[in-house]
């Protein structure tokens, strides 16, 4: 089969890869022509584990092709896969403008009707309103459920495949298009259309509301002296609850569980429905972030300010360097503005660190861990990179002016922590 996905980005540029992987001819279209020179050279534009090895591959055996005009496209393919941002508004609604502008020109430049399969987050009733106002297509919502940092295997190993669509002919067409991923009858789904952008706000609301749960109770466990860890070990062994995103820390944050609750808040709030529970896990989220960043600035209150913190992990969850909506840069705003002078290091987030604090004189965006961590009055962790569990501790002691660690992600032992000499401040547990 034939299939061109438009929009390059984390979710397009990952789904293409897959597809063109499993034997579907793949051409991909973006309104960036930087990002389009990059890819036909094999150059990656964002770092995801496995994904550049594989984008050299396919483009050096021509199994997947990158084009800038989007009429050339519409003249070759049939199947269009959209996998384009929908960012939200100030006013924290989901910005369709990119979304509708591309659906119109497709609409515009087509001299043929299109089977459009739309990737992208949508408010519930899109698919549906698009299918009135464009009758000649056929448009199916198959929204994706791919986490950064894993994207590729997540990609190639889905759990489910949604078909949102009326026609029954449409299950059809899905399962031919991914014949190469070996999937059983039953991981495709089929379901309205309304249902299936349902699905995807629905699916990350649950899981961010499991993150901030956890957290609250961290909360609790740092009055009481329960361990929260402890808590999480039978939370894990309990079957109906299962042992995922029961890590408590620092909170959620990136291009997904954010933006994606303050836009179904707000399309409930149009329809004069008051989402008690999705705004408080926003909240809690919020809550969380605030509270350790005060922790720190108490802890410090007595030490010098002309000593930099240092943070380790500033991008939102490790195996990326997305910064959006990051936990750990709304710590470091906290402490910015608290008048303190920060070093930062991340293991992929260094380029876009330099960017964001390129105007900022009190920040320094260092090489290495270590290089962080000389001289500093504490430690901040933000992202459990595995560099940061594996790191000589003994040694990073040496290089900082005092002992302090505040540990956002609970990546080490409090009694390790206590026997290396350290002042140790963790999530919810004994420290």
């Amino acid at each position: 089969m034939n299939l061109c996905i438009i929009g390059c980005g984390r979710i397009g540029l990952t789904t293409a890869l897959c597809f063109a992987k499993q034997g579907v001819s793949v051409k991909c279209h973006d309104t960036d022509s930087n990002i389009i020179d990059r890819l036909k050279s094999g150059q990656n534009t964002f770092f995801e584990p496995e994904i550049t090895p594989l984008l050299q591959d396919l483009t050096h055996t021509q199994k997947i092709t990158f084009e800038l005009d989007l009429i050339k496209c519409l003249t070759q393919y049939n199947i269009l896969m959209v996998c384009v941002g929908t960012p939200n508004t100030l006013n924290r609604s989901a910005d369709l403008s990119s979304f509708e502008k591309l659906i119109a020109s497709i609409n515009n430049h087509s001299s043929s009707p299109k089977t459009i399969i739309i990737r992208s987050t949508v408010p519930p009733g899109t698919q549906s309103r698009l299918t009135q106002k464009y009758p000649k297509h056929r448009f199916i919502s198959s929204p994706e459920f791919l986490r950064e940092g894993s994207a590729i295997h997540d990609c190639l190993n889905p759990d489910r495949i949604i078909v949102g669509s009326n026609d029954h002919e449409d299950l059809n067409l899905f399962k031919e298009l991914y014949t190469g991923f070996k999937l059983q009858s039953e991981q495709f789904l089929f379901m309205d259309p309304t249902s299936a952008e349902m699905s995807k706000y629905a699916s990350n609301i649950f899981l961010a509301a499991r993150v901030s749960l956890m957290n609250e109770f961290s909360r609790i466990c740092a009055k009481n002296s329960a361990d929260i860890k402890q808590v999480q070990r039978s939370l894990a062994a309990d079957h109906r609850i299962g042992d995922k995103f029961l890590n408590a820390g620092l909170g959620y944050g990136g291009s997904c569980f954010p933006k994606d609750l303050e836009a179904f808040v707000h399309y409930a709030r149009e329809l004069h429905e008051d989402t008690v529970i999705t705004s408080a896990v926003h909240h809690t989220n919020q809550l969380q972030i605030q509270n350790f960043a005060e922790k720190i600035v108490q802890s410090l209150s007595s030490y010098n300010k002309a000593q930099p913190i240092a943070i380790w992990g500033l991008s939102f969850k490790p195996n990326t360097d997305d910064l959006r909506e990051a936990p750990a840069l709304k710590v470091a705003d906290i402490l910015l503005q608290k008048g303190h002078k920060l070093k930062l290091y991340d293991p992929k987030a260094n380029g876009n660190l330099v960017k964001h604090y390129q105007h900022d004189s009190q920040v320094i965006v260092c090489a290495t861990a270590e290089e962080a961590v000389k001289d500093c009055s504490g430690l901040v962790i933000c992202t459990e990179w595995s560099e940061f569990l594996n790191a000589d501790l003994q040694h990073i002691k040496s290089l900082m002016k005092y002992p302090i660690i505040f540990d956002g992600r609970n990546i080490y032992s409090p009694e390790k922590m206590k026997s290396l000499g350290f002042k140790y401040y963790a999530v919810g547990r004994h420290s």
